[in-house]
C-alpha cells in the first residue's frame, strides 16, 4: 500500500502513481520515453526510508524497462525495569539514560519500575543509569546489579539493535534491560563545611542543640539557615545543597530550600563519602550563620 509516483522530467502533466500489491512490487506498463523521477514516501507506517525517497529512472528507444527499488527501515526498541534486588518491587523515577554515537535519549521509570525507548535505527546503545537514587525523603537506593556485569560496570550496558540481525530472536527489540538496586543502610556520614558565600557573609558557632535519634534518622544532614542581622531569625525558602565526592568524582548531590523556620534536612546521605553544605547567598541582602556541630549527634548538623 505504498504510493508510488512517476513524473516526467521534461513534461510534468506526463506522471503515474500506482500503489504497490501485497509483496511490496508494483509495476507500470505503457510508459512513455522519458527521464523519470519515481518517489515514495520518506516514511511507511512509522519506518524511515533507508536512503533517498527519489530515483531516476529512463525510458527510451534503447531502454524499455526501468528499476528503482526502495527499502524502508524496520525500528528498534530497549526496554527494561529497574527494580530492587532480588524482588519485583519498583524502583520508580530512575533517570534511564540511551546513547548512540554521543546523541542521547532521556527516560524515566515509571510507577512500576518500566522504561522504553522506541523508533530506534540501526546502533550499539549504550543504556546507563545512576548508582543512587532518591526513592523519597527518608529512603534512597544504590545500585548493585546491571543487566550484563561482565565487564565490570553495572551501571551500564551495550544494546545492539540491528535489522538483519541473525543470532537473536528479534535483534529489533531488547526487552528486560533491567537494572537492580538495594537499600542504602542507614549511614553515619562525616559532614565537611564549604560553603559558598560572599564577602558578606560571617560564620559564627551555632547554640542549637543537636538533632536527638527520636526526631531524625541516622544518616542526614541537618541544620538551619539564619539572619545575623535580625537577630539570628531563620531564612525561609533559602537554596541550601549538599555534595558528596568519592575524591573528587561527585556521587550524590541534592538540593533544597529550608522551611518557614529557615531549617532543612537532607536525610539518608550515602555512606562512607565526603560531603558538604553549601548555600549561595549572592544577591541576597544578609548575612548568614553556618556552623558545623560533629557532637555525638545522631544526624550531622550544620547552621
Amino acid at each position: 500500500d505504498v504510493t508510488v509516483t512517476v513524473i516526467c522530467t521534461a513534461n510534468t502533466s506526463n506522471f503515474y502513481e500506482v500503489q504497490t500489491n501485497a509483496d511490496g512490487t508494483y509495476v507500470i506498463d505503457d510508459v512513455k520515453d522519458c527521464d523519470y523521477t519515481v518517489s515514495v514516501p520518506a516514511s511507511f507506517n512509522g519506518e524511515p526510508i533507508e536512503g533517498s525517497d527519489v530515483k531516476p529512472v529512463s525510458i527510451s528507444p534503447t531502454v524499455r524497462a526501468g528499476v528503482a527499488n526502495f527499502q524502508y527501515v524496520p525500528l528498534g526498541s530497549i526496554s527494561g525495569h529497574t527494580c530492587f534486588s532480588g524482588t519485583s518491587t519498583p524502583v520508580v523515577n530512575v533517570t534511564v539514560t540511551l546513547r548512540c554515537i554521543g546523541e542521547d535519549q532521556v527516560s524515566r521509570t515509571d510507577d512500576t519500575g518500566y522504561y522504553y525507548f522506541g523508533d530506534l535505527v540501526d546502533c550499539d546503545y549504550e543504556v546507563f543509569v545512576p548508582t543512587l537514587v532518591d526513592q523519597s525523603d527518608m529512603i534512597q537506593v544504590s545500585l548493585v546489579q546491571g543487566p550484563d556485569d561482565t565487564d565490570g560496570t553495572e551501571s551500564s550496558t551495550i544494546v545492539t539493535i540491528d535489522k538483519d540481525g541473525t543470532t537473536e530472536s528479534d535483534p529489533l527489540n531488547e526487552e528486560d534491560v533491567d537494572f537492580f538496586y538495594n537499600l542504602v543502610p542507614s549511614p553515619s556520614p562525616s559532614a565537611s563545611m564549604s560553603p559558598s558565600l560572599s564577602p558578606s557573609v560571617s560564620m559564627s558557632p551555632s547554640t542549637t542543640p543537636s538533632p536527638t535519634p527520636s526526631v531524625l534518622p541516622p544518616g542526614c544532614v541537618t541544620g538551619r539557615v539564619t539572619d545575623l542581622e535580625d537577630g539570628g531569625a531563620g531564612i525561609p525558602n533559602f537554596p541550601v545543597e549538599v555534595t558528596c565526592y568519592l575524591d573528587e568524582t561527585i556521587v550524590y548531590q541534592k538540593q533544597l530550600t529550608t522551611d518557614g523556620l529557615g531549617e532543612y534536612n537532607f536525610p539518608n546521605v550515602p555512606e562512607g563519602y565526603e560531603c558538604e553544605v553549601s548555600v549561595d547567598v549572592n544577591n541576597v541582602p544578609v548575612a548568614v550563620d553556618v556552623n558545623l556541630d560533629d557532637e555525638d549527634a545522631t544526624c550531622s548538623r550544620v547552621e
